[in-house]
Parts: structure tokens; sequence; C-alpha cells
């Protein structure tokens, strides 16, 4: 599926959440090419509440792609948002809420500063000047105060307009970018309208890259909609085996914000994220994504080497092909207080745990900071590195150039 080229084995060392960076990687140098940046767990809910070292840091994410900040350059053709973009407090849907996430109020919220308050995703990340490439988190799927005639709720699945759905995070990007529908579109850009769709960039290059954007968001609720014959496995799986939409010179980036594999406590969402996984795996590997792009866990994990479609790596007697997964679930909200991994990891990739303690992770983070992911279009390749954006303004994770599936 891919060909590793570079991979340097750095490592930050974490402890309560703050890591540790060597001053020999202080390094404010970003990555040439075009480039996409990405992260999910964005926003707090709105509040005069100061932030703190590990939570609330989405002002300091959004400021590494807005202004003057590093990531703000010509080369930026993207913007994904990982799901979780914006979590509200339980009192916004009212008393007796269980649960409140999503609400286009917090959304737009302009009462509250970054840096010195908890703001809303608008005051943090609305100043992006690139495309955007949204997906809604479980926690965006948890607006009960919006109206529901939105594309996402549950009648975009074959079922019900109802309470909790999507309709604030729909609300706020628009049908068009939150949940663009099928063709008649530009040939570049389609989608099932409840959504789930795709975006190729760099349509007339030698080798186009491929975004598959999973709406995830409603499978935290109902699962059977990424099980094994549901909506959004069935969409994955049509998607990435049918031959116009991902021909074999494709490099291709899956974005969801459920994660498959972690070391972090989500471990192994295996009711959830293995048909998922699977249906990654078309019968042509030459058709299986190079990139499987999630957040969920508060934490940055990249697994470079590659994992299979059972969960085995090349380290584990693993069988290719094997997809490049990265977790980017840093985008301020709060960070997992874990140390760095030690050498005392075992692989463990099965599908019948419900932690897994990982195996082939080469890279971990555990900062408020974003993916640069930068495509060549010519080459066929991919590249990325982790961004800090707190306490420090520092790369500390180059993964190094792969090849796609050419």
């Amino acid at each position: 599926m891919k060909r590793l080229i570079v991979v340097p084995a750095i490592f930050a060392v974490a402890t309560l959440g703050v890591a540790v960076i060597p001053s020999a990687l202080a390094d404010t140098t970003i990555l040439s090419g075009k480039y996409l940046v990405a992260a999910g767990d964005i926003a707090c809910a709105p509040s005069n509440s100061a932030p703190t070292q590990i939570a609330c840091r989405e002002g300091e994410t959004g400021a590494l792609f807005t202004g003057s900040g590093l990531l703000n350059t010509s080369n930026m053709k993207g913007l994904l948002q990982l799901g979780d973009e914006q979590y509200s407090l339980r009192s916004t849907c009212g008393p007796g809420a269980t649960q409140c996430g999503g609400v286009l109020t917090d959304f737009n919220d302009s009462t509250y500063a970054c840096f010195t308050q908890q703001c809303g995703y608008n005051t943090a990340w609305g100043g992006a000047g690139s495309p955007l490439f949204p997906t809604p988190g479980e926690h965006d799927w948890q607006d009960s105060v919006d109206n529901t005639s939105c594309k996402l709720n549950n009648a975009g699945y074959g079922g019900s307009a109802s309470t909790p759905n999507g309709c604030g995070l729909n609300d706020y990007f628009g049908n068009n970018t939150a949940a663009p529908g099928p063709c008649p579109c530009p040939t570049n850009y389609t989608g099932d309208g409840a959504g789930d769709y795709t975006f190729t960039f760099d349509v007339a290059a030698a080798h186009p890259l491929l975004l598959v954007v999973l709406n995830t968001g409603q499978c935290f609720q109902n699962g059977g909609l990424c099980g094994q014959t549901g909506a959004v496995t069935s969409w994955l799986s049509s998607t990435l085996s049918n031959t116009t939409t991902n021909p074999t010179k494709d490099c291709v980036v899956v974005e969801t914000a459920m994660t498959r594999w972690s070391y972090y406590d989500h471990g192994d969402l295996n009711t959830a994220a293995k048909w998922l996984w699977k249906a990654a795996f078309p019968s042509s590997s030459g058709q299986t994504p190079d990139l499987w792009l999630s957040s969920h866990d508060h934490v940055y994990e990249d697994y470079s080497s590659g994992i299979d479609v059972n969960g085995g790596t090349p380290s584990t007697g693993g069988s290719p092909p094997y997809i490049h997964e990265t977790v980017v679930g840093t985008g301020g909200h709060d960070m997992a207080e874990l140390t760095s991994p030690t050498g005392s990891i075992v692989p463990d990739f099965t599908d019948n745990t419900n932690v897994v303690v990982v195996g082939g992770m080469s890279h971990y983070y555990s900062n408020a900071g974003l993916l640069q992911l930068v495509y060549d279009s010519t080459a066929g390749t991919l590249q990325s590195e982790f961004f800090e954006a707190y306490p420090n303004t520092s790369a500390v994770d180059p993964t190094g150039t792969w090849s796609c599936h050419t």
C-alpha cells in the first residue's frame, strides 16, 4: 500500500499532560509543499473561566493557521476538523439533559475571548482562510436545542428527524460544507447528503489526493450505522471500490471522528469502528487508503508502520496492505494526562479487546496542536508533522515521507 521512506524515532516526554520539548526540537519551520491542517476535539463550552494548562487551548491551535500563524500560508489548501468541533454545557440543552454539544449559539459565541477565557469555535477557528472539511463527532451530535430540519439528523439516514442531532454544526457550516449532496456536482466534490462526502485535490495531476470524509458522529448513538451493513460502512466500501471516484493512481486520506486503534482509553473501538476499518480494505489493494485520520482520543498518536485489516503490523506478523493511522485529538479542548509510551508496550491489536495496548506506534504527543499533512500530487507522496500550539509553538514530530499505493 505504501513504502515508508524516512521515519525518525522522536518522542516528547509528557508529565501530567505537559510535554517537555528538547531544545533541539524547538523548530518553527513548516514543511514545504501544499498541505492540509487537521485536528479534532476543539472548542470548550464558552465561558468566563480561564483555560488551564491542559484544557481549552482552542485559541492557541487556531492561532497557528490564522493571522500571522506559522501555518497560515498560501500552501494551506484545506482545514480538516476531525470531529467534536464544539462542546456545550449540559445546562445549555435544558434541565435534565444528560448530554449536550454542538449547539449553534456556542459555535457563534463572541462574548468570551480566547487565551484568557474559554472561547467558542468561531472565535478560535472561524478565521481560517482555506476551504473547510468538517465532520461531526459524538459531541457535535448531542444538540437538542436547534431546529431539527437539517441534513445532519436521523432523517439523513432514512430515520425521522429528532433530537439529539447534528443541526448546530450543520447550520454553522452550511449544507454545502457539512453535508454536500450527490451529483450533479463538481467532479471533485460529492456526498450522500448525510455528512459523508469526498473531495479530490489536484484532479488533473498524476496522483490526485482523494479525501474521504465519514460522518461517524451519530454512530456513537446509533452503532448500526457503522455496523457491518450500516449506511456509513456501505458508503465507505462503495466509495473506495469505485474506480472513477478512487482510481488506483490517487493518494487516499480518510477523515473521521472515530479512532480504530489507540493507546489511550478509548482503545479498540470494537463495536463502533470495527466494520469501518474492515471496509477500508477493498478487494483491490491499490484502492486502500494511505492514511486514516481521526480524533476522539485527546492525544496525538502516529502509527507510521501501518496497520492491517485485522490489526496486525509489520513487526507482529501482519499482512499487507497496511493503513497508516494518525490520531489527532489535539484541537484544544482538553489533553490526556499521559506519560510517553515506554519499551514495555507490546502488540495487542485484536478484535476482542476493549482497550488496546498497541505496537507499531512510533510517535506520541499529548499537548494541544495540529497536524500538517503535505501532499505531492506529482510524486504521489505524503508527509506529515505535528505542531505544538501550547505551551510552545514548535514542530515536534516529523514522520517522514511515504509513497502512496502507486
